[in-house]
């Protein structure tokens, strides 16, 4: 994603740049000359094609790199994690209404709330935790899931020796009943 406050800062430490934006301002033309040509250059360098393969593979060395590097596959799992925490805790922290439906539909079957960061289980965060038991219930909705299951996301629940059951918005809310006994079942109650 672009940073246009990282990116202007480093167009103003370039003094080239920063006596000519000065000089304008002083005259009362400044413009953002420098971000034009930038994003102009971009522009050129994506719609040709021979640049758009030398820039993609310049970016998928890097990424080679970084990913081969244990320190940095540590540092950006810590800041995916902080961030995700940072996000729920920004939006109140609780479950959404329908994770507290699930949790309503699920009581007495002894799930905790843990999609605001307190548990992580590999590099994800699972909605309902009966730890107990090693049972998970993933809530996933029907317009941020459409695109299907996390299969990586239920296979390092799986490796770390949880059973997963996935519940669907629709399903919640069509046959909320069908629901609560699917996860009775899956509890074992």
């Amino acid at each position: 994603m672009f940073d246009r406050k990282a990116f202007m800062k480093k167009l103003w430490a370039n003094p080239q740049f920063k006596k000519k934006q000065l000089k304008l301002i002083a005259k009362g033309q400044a413009e953002s000359d420098g971000m034009e040509r930038t994003w102009e250059g971009n522009r050129l360098a994506w719609a040709d094609p021979v640049r758009r393969r030398k820039r993609q593979r310049r970016m998928r060395a890097g990424c080679k790199i970084r990913s081969s590097n244990p320190e940095y596959l540590k540092k950006i799992t810590e800041w995916n994690h902080e961030r995700s925490r940072r996000s729920k805790f920004k939006y109140g922290g609780g479950p959404n209404k329908l994770e507290q439906a699930v949790k309503d539909l699920s009581r007495g079957c002894y799930f905790r709330y843990t999609g605001d960061g307190r548990k992580w289980i590999g590099s994800h965060c699972p909605d309902l935790l009966n730890r107990c038991r090693r049972k998970i219930v993933e809530v996933n909705g029907d317009y941020w899931h459409k695109n299907g299951i996390d299969h990586e996301r239920l296979r390092d629940y799986r490796h770390a020796g949880y059973d997963v059951l996935v519940v669907w918005e629709h399903d919640v809310h069509k046959r909320p009943e069908s629901v609560r006994r699917k996860i009775l079942r899956f509890v074992g109650n």
